[in-house]
């Protein structure tokens, strides 16, 4: 006699494990900004001057000493601009740091106009010789234009491009600090102004330039414009830890990590201590999956820079893709303590003890994320996976559907509504939402896979069949799939394909 399998599987609960986690997510950070309505377009015109007390008939030394007033002009008006910025800071109802300000005034300081003009060589020793030039004189005037609203749309940025972008300004003052010292030493020297060495110094000049420019078109998201520009920047000067580190940011941003990962490995042999080289190499092993290698260069990221929260939520992050959650949850606290306004610190942390079954944890930090940012739809749909799992559906099906509205093209969210329903016994609107899932991603195994537990609810096994076809199909391993399948040909009485699925479950490690 054949063994007679029992129909009891709409009795076990089918929970939707679908979180979602990623160091490269764009969305509204916190709920920190309100709008000001009188935001206004600033231009701040500055003046740099270049002088060499040597070289007055040198064309080359002429051509580094305008680069070299450009430079110092730019960076005076961007100092104006960042006083006008935190002035208006305070009109926004939240906190910006010095680095943040600056981070503002210099990549959103756009440059509409500059000039240069050679003049008189004025020693410093005697101040009324104005003929007889025995140096050189150089001023570049450059008048700069930024929009309040910069620091609106800075805010809203995710905390990944926040860290990036302060790092990459700190770098940027260091260069600036370094070039100004080679000019200096130059003064002192002059014997030491071969031309080997202006134009080395005016290349480092020229690739600050660039990689400034690339930054700025990297800020833009035009990724394959700040390619070009920090290749150009670095074939400038080749000691250039921060353009390799931004064409392998702008690598990773167009998925080519490998490459990536060698621009990282660069800046790092350039300057072993540059924490955001090896924190974005981190972000490359990442998503290379490695989560090895990206811990051990959060590790060192950290040892660096002890203070960036980013690295932290980073770290966490991998930690939880070896399922080592309870690691993953101390990092983002970590993260957290470091910045308070953390949104996806704490919704990943939710994340984790959601693994962990920790559920009214999770939904505390849900509520934080949540609160910090009402338009977060993730948040929303994780949470009401810690209430579905709670078997709280009601609560889980109002959270799906705050996630639909702020998302409607959110198939997961759909799909795990679909799920509670199911579990309801609303057979109908579950099935509903499962086609709309499905339609939004025809990929979607899961959904198929319940809404066949749905068709079985309202014994249209035959549909069944045709769903846990599509889930074989999508994924030819899944031993369950095959038992349920042979559960609805048994019920059609079709003995021979339903023992054929029996088997085949039990072949796969299906354990009834």
């Amino acid at each position: 006699m054949q063994k007679k399998h029992i129909l009891k599987i709409l009795a076990t609960p089918f929970v939707i494990g679908a979180w979602t986690f990623s160091p490269v997510v764009y969305h509204v950070e916190n709920n920190i900004f309100v709008s000001v309505a009188h935001a206004e377009i600033k231009t701040y015109t500055a003046t740099g001057r270049a002088e060499f007390n040597f070289g007055e008939n040198n064309p080359q030394l002429i051509e580094m000493a305008k680069n070299y007033a450009r430079m110092k002009a730019v960076q005076a008006a961007k100092e104006q601009a960042g006083i006008y910025l935190t002035s208006y800071s305070k009109t926004l109802n939240g906190y910006l740091s010095a680095d943040d300000i600056s981070v503002v005034a210099s990549n959103s300081a756009e440059i509409i106009a500059e000039n240069y003009k050679k003049v008189p060589y004025v020693s410093h020793d005697v101040k009324d010789n104005a003929t007889g030039e025995i140096g050189i004189a150089y001023i570049a005037t450059v008048t700069v234009k930024i929009d309040s609203e910069e620091l609106s749309r800075y805010i809203k940025r995710d905390q990944k491009e926040k860290s990036t972008l302060i790092e990459q300004v700190k770098s940027s003052q260091k260069n600036i600090a370094e070039i100004n010292q080679n000019i200096a030493d130059l003064n002192k020297n002059p014997e030491k102004a071969t031309a080997t060495e202006i134009e080395k110094i005016d290349n480092k000049i020229l690739a600050e330039q660039k990689n400034d420019e690339g930054w700025r078109a990297w800020d833009n998201k035009n990724f394959e414009q700040a390619l070009k520009l920090f290749d150009e920047a670095v074939k400038l000067n080749s000691n250039n830890c921060r353009g390799y580190c931004g064409r392998g940011t702008a690598y990773s941003d167009l998925q080519n990590y490998e490459q990536a990962i060698k621009d990282f490995n660069q800046a790092i042999k350039i300057n072993p201590n540059y924490s955001l080289a090896y924190n974005n190499r981190g972000l490359a092993y990442y998503y290379l999956k490695n989560y090895t290698q990206a811990i051990s260069d959060y590790n060192q990221a950290i040892e660096l820079n002890p203070n960036d929260s980013e690295v932290y939520y980073n770290r966490g992050l991998a930690y939880k893709n070896l399922q080592n959650y309870e690691q993953a949850i101390s990092d983002y606290n970590k993260a957290i303590k470091l910045n308070q306004n953390y949104v996806e610190a704490y919704y990943n942390r939710g994340n984790a003890y959601n693994d962990l079954k920790n559920y009214e944890q999770a939904i505390s930090d849900y509520n934080k994320a949540i609160e910090l940012n009402p338009d977060y739809a993730k948040a929303y749909n994780n949470r009401g996976n810690a209430y579905y799992y709670l078997q709280n559906y009601e609560r889980a099906i109002s959270d799906y559907n705050k996630a639909i509205e702020l998302n409607p093209d959110y198939a997961k969210a759909y799909n795990n509504r679909g799920n509670a329903y199911k579990d309801l016994k609303n057979y109908e609107q579950a099935i509903s939402d499962f086609n709309k899932a499905i339609e939004l991603n025809p990929n979607l195994a899961v959904a198929y896979r319940v809404r066949g537990l749905a068709y079985i609810g309202l014994q249209n096994y035959e549909q069944a069949i045709s769903d846990y076809n599509k889930v074989v199909e999508l994924n030819p391993n899944f031993a369950e799939a095959y038992y349920i399948r042979g559960l609805c040909y048994q019920e059609l009485g079709q003995t021979d394909k339903a023992e054929a699925d029996f088997a085949k479950a039990k072949e796969l490690g299906y354990k009834e």
